[in-house]
């Protein structure tokens, strides 16, 4: 062995000296007393650190070198902000000083290591940070005075406690190198961030360059990156400081952080988060959470006399806001100045808040949204006392484009908005909406404390049937509306008393409700309306309403929640009835004419009106009551209104011509119905139902019922010139036109009645029937007369009926009294509408006073009494009767007198009956003529009388009449037989010629006959032969007389 050693003496020297150190060192360190240095290195610490030193056992170690390792090391107070507790604290030794009984270490190594960090609360973020980085250069400056190089950290945690709150930071691994040398500390570190079960790893790498010890800490530069994979989001500190109902972050996200430069002169960092699932959850603001695939952060701080970040960046997806901040100090304020780059609106909607800006919110979020906007010159400051303030902005908004929820669709939007100390002032806003353009401008003040307030002008143009959809669903399907409509104004107030001042123009647009027009296109409609909007609904102060039929005034309160309650005070004035909408079917029969002012009081909700009361006046009113009778016109007076009708106290006005004095009653509920109390003096008949101009109606009193469907006669006593009066009650409908009533007449006429319907006048051309003509009226009327006059007859306890068939009168008169005596009568015309309608007159009498009726047929020719007995069926024209009669009279007169007929009076004359007839032949000029019997048949063609068997049977003779009389010319065409009734015998004994008149064996009969021709009053009279008679006069006599064969031919000289 030593032979070998002997071989390599250097070799051998080296292993003796190694040997020889190592047993010297280990005396050395046998010898040497760690515990004596123990007060002398707690004293360092304490008096370097600044903190409380608990040192546990000191002993070498050989692990990573010689090394001084101490247990249980503890720094700083458990009641202090920090403390750090260390298991294993392991310092690499320097061996010359240590050989020379110093200590001098060249690493230190801790294991286990537990950083307690508590921050007092109510602690700003902003404290916390800025004593961060001076402990880092005092603690870098720390471990360059004592030489150390290097700092490991393994397996260690950080905990940082705020109030509640925990944060911890597992498994920490650090290695920091070139710490002793002025060069830069290379940083190596790693751990895991823990939240409850889950946990992020992190690294950071880089470098750190600390400032000169006499040098502040703004000067220390670094180069570092951080990098986590998996952050909890949720656990984010900012998160937990907000609460769960305020702010709350969820997802996991990568993250990292690089910073490099120094504070100094500008430290450049960039914080960058990207996410697929991150999500920001702010109820307050937002229904749902925000998400945002990417966020960055980024500038430069720069920390000289003022914290300043520049360049500052921060993007969120495609959104970016850039400028610069000042950060704050303990006098100043956070002071920022930025800028948001022009924008697309459909980026913007997501994070519009639509629990704030809903419908703002809705419209940028929804399909086609285009157009930007910006923000630049935003000055803000920020303070922990007075809270974020924004100083000045201008926003910029270009071609905007969207749908706006209740209007529509909004484009070519854009306007400029500058910010300034709490008030926004808008500038030339325009956009194009409704099928029209709006511009607007003004003030909108967010003082700091209370609410906003406004001051904005607006004008704008609309389509009508734009506007339509913005209306409750029940008024979109009643109303439609086409043409423009402007609008312009003034918005002012706060939100929660937002005041009005409005008007619009929409003279050029047509408005239809259910289809019935409320104005057409070029007629006049203005729009006025002042008001408040507030919690409580609308206050109108003052509205006005200008539409081509009325102009309303109104104030009034309108709910805005869903009761709909409405109460309203409205004026109306000038409310033309002939421009007035037909809103009621009835309108369109009454075709309603003059003005009326209205004051009304109404309430009531979205179930309908609740209560309405008011009162007014009418002039000039007029009312088309049906096609046959006289319009209402110029009538005036009061009107007192309520939610069944109106109540009309007086009307006076002109029915037709006819003066009108009445009261009225119209109802809407359930039905139209107006009731009208008559009281008129005179009123012309075809100011009525008839058609007549001469006849009068007069003292009408009594009700009339007007319906939609017609008009209800209620005890209407009327007379009719004197000659009839009569209680009438009835209907008349107009659909069909049919008149029914039930007339009970005191007193009537019978031409007069039928006088009413004849107008009299040449019918017009036929006219096309309009709407209430095309069913022409018919009538059923049921009569009973107690006295009356027909066609000069008086007779009294008639009942009958009157009914009207397309213009023509039907009259049935049963069992009306003349006299002792009783007729029956049927009386029917032609139409009436004609100048000289047809009139047919028939019937049958019994038993009455032929004196009643002969001054009616035989115009007053004569006299002649006796009971008459008759059938008879005539007609002729009305207006011209006789002259156009034709008809046929049977009658029979039964023991009269006959007295002022001129024609038999001078017949008789002609025989000398002075001395041959004394006995029983009577004086006719003086005494008239008895007579027993008169009967016959007369017929009557265009007035002219026809007769071939009438028969006159008095007690001194027996008269037959042939012929025809012309009433209307007066003029007689007719022949008259006369038979004495005495025999031959007895004339013979009283007449000495008779012996060549008559001769015979047998007796023979005289017969007399004369030709009557002339006027009635100076007939001709000529005694004629009888053998000049027709065959037809000849057959007539003898049928009349009954003569036998043999007759005196010829005697003439009978009469001088």
């Amino acid at each position: 062995m030593f032979q070998r050693l002997r071989r390599h003496p250097v070799i051998t020297l080296i292993a003796l000296l190694f040997g020889a150190a190592g047993v010297a060192l280990t005396l050395f360190l046998y010898s040497f007393n760690l515990n004596d240095y123990r007060s002398q290195l707690q004293a360092g610490l304490q008096q370097a650190l600044q903190r409380p030193v608990q040192i546990g056992a000191i002993h070498f170690a050989l692990r990573h070198g010689l090394s001084l390792e101490l247990s249980d090391t503890a720094i700083g107070a458990p009641e202090e902000a920090s403390s750090l507790i260390v298991d294993h604290l392991l310092l690499r030794l320097h061996i010359t000083p240590l050989l020379q009984r110093q200590l001098s270490f060249s690493s230190i190594l801790l294991e286990g290591a537990q950083l307690r960090i508590n921050v007092p609360v109510g602690t700003t973020t902003r404290e916390a940070e800025k004593t961060a980085p001076e402990r880092l250069k005092t603690f870098l400056d720390l471990l360059r005075r004592t030489n150390i190089s290097t700092l490991l950290l393994r397996n260690s945690r950080v905990t940082v406690m705020n109030g509640a709150q925990r944060y911890d930071l597992d498994k920490i691994n650090l290695q920091l190198d070139n710490i002793a040398f002025l060069t830069p500390v290379a940083v190596t570190a790693s751990g895991e961030i823990r939240s409850g079960e889950l946990r992020t790893a992190w690294q950071l790498s880089g470098m750190i360059e600390a400032a000169n010890a006499d040098a502040p800490w703004q000067e220390t530069r670094i180069d570092l990156t951080l990098g986590m994979k998996e952050l909890d989001l949720a656990q984010l500190p900012l998160a937990r400081e907000s609460g769960e109902k305020k702010l709350r972050f969820a997802g996991l996200a990568k993250l990292s952080l690089h910073a490099q430069g120094a504070p100094a002169s500008g430290l450049a960092f960039e914080l960058r988060a990207e996410s697929p699932d991150a999500a920001l959850n702010l109820p307050t603001l937002y229904a749902a959470p925000l998400h945002a695939g990417e966020i960055v952060l980024g500038g430069i701080w720069q920390s000289a006399a003022t914290d300043t970040i520049r360049n500052l960046l921060l993007r969120v997806d495609a959104l970016s806001l850039h400028g610069e901040v000042l950060l704050p100090t303990a006098t100043t304020p956070l002071i920022a100045t930025l800028a948001v780059p022009t924008t697309p609106l459909n980026l913007l909607g997501p994070w519009i808040p639509e629990h704030t800006l809903p419908q703002l919110a809705t419209a940028l979020r929804g399909q086609g949204v285009s157009g930007s906007v910006g923000m630049e010159k935003i000055q803000l400051r920020w303070s922990s006392t007075e809270g974020l303030h924004l100083d000045t902005a201008l926003l910029l908004l270009r071609d905007g484009r969207f749908n706006l929820k209740g209007i529509g669709l909004v484009e070519n939007a854009a306007g400029d908005g500058v910010w300034t100390d709490g008030e926004l002032a808008i500038k030339s806003a325009k956009a194009t909406l409704l099928g029209g353009k709006s511009a607007g401008a003004g003030h909108i003040a967010f003082p700091r404390q209370g609410e906003a307030s406004f001051n904005l002008q607006i004008t704008s143009t609309a389509r009508a049937e734009a506007l339509i959809p913005l209306l409750a669903a029940a008024w979109q399907k009643k109303l439609q509306a086409s043409g423009p409509i402007s609008f312009s104004g003034k918005i002012s107030g706060t939100p929660s008393r937002l005041l009005l001042d409005l008007q619009s123009r929409f003279e050029s647009a047509a408005v239809h409700f259910n289809d019935i027009p409320l104005k057409r296109a070029g007629e006049v409609g203005e729009l006025l309306i002042l008001g408040a909007v507030q919690s409580s609904g609308l206050e109108l102060s003052h509205a006005r309403l200008l539409l081509p039929f009325a102009e309303a005034r109104a104030n009034g309160h309108f709910a805005l929640d869903s009761s709909g309650g409405y109460t309203l005070a409205c004026d109306i004035s000038h409310l033309l009835l002939e421009k007035l909408p037909p809103f009621l079917p009835v309108q369109q029969k009454l075709r309603g004419s003059g003005e009326v002012d209205l004051r009304l009081d109404l309430s009531g909700d979205r179930k309908g009106l609740r209560s309405l009361q008011g009162s007014g006046e009418f002039r000039k009113l007029g009312m088309h009551l049906w096609a046959s009778v006289a319009n209402l016109h110029d009538a005036s007076g009061r009107m007192l209104v309520h939610r069944e009708g109106i109540e009309f106290p007086a009307i006076t006005g002109l029915l037709g011509s006819s003066p009108v004095r009445a009261s009225a009653d119209l109802k809407w509920l359930p039905a139209f119905q107006l009731t009208l109390d008559l009281d008129l003096a005179k009123t012309r008949a075809a100011d009525l139902v008839f058609s007549s101009p001469q006849k009068i109606f007069s003292s009408i009193e009594g009700r009339l019922v007007i319906s939609g469907s017609g008009i209800l006669f209620e005890q209407i006593s009327a007379e009719i010139d004197n000659e009839t009066k009569a209680l009438i009650n009835g209907r008349l409908t107009y659909t069909p036109a049919n008149l029914i009533l039930d007339i009970v007449a005191s007193q009537g006429n019978i031409a007069g009645i039928i006088a009413l319907w004849h107008k009299g006048e040449k019918p017009a051309p036929r006219s096309t029937p309009t709407a209430d003509t095309a069913h022409p009226l018919s009538a059923d009327i049921q009569v009973t007369i107690a006295n009356g006059d027909l066609f000069g007859v008086r007779f009294a306890n008639a009942a009958g009926t009157i009914a009207l068939r397309n213009g023509a009168l039907q009259i049935e008169l049963l069992r009306l009294e003349i006299g002792a005596g009783h007729a029956n009568v049927a009386i029917s015309t032609g139409p009436l509408r004609e100048e000289h309608p047809i009139l047919k007159v028939s019937g049958q009498a019994e038993k009455i006073d032929a004196a009643q009726v002969q001054r009616q047929l035989l115009g007053k020719r004569g006299s002649i009494s006796g009971t008459l007995s008759s059938t008879f069926t005539l007609q002729g024209e009305i207006g011209r009767f006789l002259p156009t009669c034709d008809g046929n009279v049977n009658l029979r007169l039964n023991k009269g007198l006959m007295r002022g007929f001129t024609s038999i009076s001078r017949a008789l004359a002609l025989f000398n009956v002075g001395q041959l007839l004394t006995f029983n032949f009577p004086d006719v000029d003086k005494d008239g003529l008895l007579f027993d019997r008169i009967k016959g048949n007369l017929t009557f063609t265009d007035g002219v009388m026809h007769s071939e068997d009438l028969a006159v049977s008095s007690p001194a003779f027996d008269m037959a009449f042939v012929g025809k009389a012309d009433l209307v010319k007066d003029r007689l065409d007719f022949l008259i037989g006369v038979k004495p009734l005495q025999t031959v015998d007895k004339i013979l004994s009283n007449i000495p010629l008779a012996g060549w008149i008559l001769t015979g064996e047998k007796k023979a009969f005289v017969v007399a006959n004369f030709h009557v021709t002339g006027s009635s009053q100076d007939p001709d009279v000529e005694a004629i032969p009888f053998s000049s008679l027709s065959d037809m006069a000849v057959g007539i006599f003898k049928r009349t007389f009954g003569l036998p064969g043999k007759i005196v031919d010829d005697v003439t000289e009978l009469f001088r």
